[in-house]
């Protein structure tokens, strides 16, 4: 929810949820991501309207969002932590399992990568620098037998992730040492594929959720204000403020000693997040709960 999306996201529901209100029909969201800011007075004070009409708002990444709900005005006592709904999709079998996957030698490290071309987003977003990437990858392949595997999460004509990830391939010295995964599959199927990776690096946000989620330890990377605040709010779900990765603020010597300490701390970040899985676990399933009984306690 915020100011990007208003014509197709944030108004459409806003109407639907005063509608629900109005007619007397109890309301719970969940799995809510809100932010950036919102840009405009009026889209702050409609959201308010509609998160404050709710029985009670479930945020997915904790603190991230619910800051900005407090700042917009929404009451504290309704908002808690449902965590992403997407999360329902439980991964079953093995990514190897699949068709069209590929990961050239069985005894490399596996390194999902899905570096999200954002610039179509929002006028001013920084076009994506495979380069760049192409540089890094060379680099950190050079010295570690690694594989990169880029795995998709849009297939959108805008934004689809198979040709920003090719655009790196081919401009990579050690292309034999990445592969694209260029078969559509869906969510429980890319869940699969996410954790069946050593480490990640990414920047869209499901891509980077699905990692985590399946605690592989995993660098989060934006270069503009959507994605810091996706990259921020799962960074501070995790605890792992450090793995958050502005790519304007660091370049490829700093972009690879990132990588490099993942690789070094893959063992203990992974005991880590395996802690933390089950923590947020256990939180998520008592507010699904509670939002269950106030929606049959409103019907009564």
């Amino acid at each position: 929810m915020n100011s990007l999306w208003w014509h197709d996201w944030l108004y459409p529901k806003v109407f639907t949820v005063l509608a629900a209100k109005a007619m007397g029909v109890p309301v719970a969201m969940s799995s809510q991501g809100v932010g950036p800011e919102f840009a405009h007075p009026l889209d702050a004070a409609m959201a308010r309207e509609m998160f404050s009409a709710c029985e009670l708002v479930g945020v997915r990444d904790g603190e991230g969002s619910a800051r900005i709900l407090r700042e917009i005005g929404v009451p504290e006592s309704i908002v808690c932590h449902t965590g992403d709904d997407a999360l329902l999709y439980e991964p079953e079998g093995r990514a190897s399992d699949l068709p069209n996957f590929a990961t050239g030698d069985a005894d490399r490290i596996l390194v999902g990568v899905n570096l999200r071309d954002a610039s179509t987003y929002q006028k001013g977003y920084a076009k994506s620098d495979p380069q760049r990437f192409a540089r890094v990858f060379d680099a950190i392949a050079g010295r570690h037998r690694v594989h990169f595997v880029f795995l998709p999460i849009s297939y959108d004509e805008q934004d689809d992730d198979r040709l920003s990830a090719q655009r790196v391939v081919d401009a990579m010295v050690e292309g034999d040492a990445a592969t694209v995964v260029s078969a559509e599959f869906n969510a429980a199927e890319i869940r699969r594929l996410c954790g069946e990776m050593d480490v990640a690096i990414g920047i869209s946000y499901h891509f980077t959720l699905f990692s985590l989620a399946a605690d592989v330890p995993t660098l989060l990377l934006y270069q503009n204000p959507y994605y810091r605040q996706k990259a921020a709010g799962l960074a501070g779900l995790y605890e792992i403020p450090e793995m958050a990765i502005n790519l304007d603020d660091n370049d490829d010597a700093d972009l690879e000693k990132h990588i490099e300490t993942m690789l070094s701390q893959a063992g203990r970040r992974r005991r880590e997040l395996v802690a933390r899985n089950k923590e947020l676990g256990e939180r998520v399933g008592g507010a699904r709960s509670e939002i269950a009984r106030r929606l049959l306690g409103a019907q009564e």
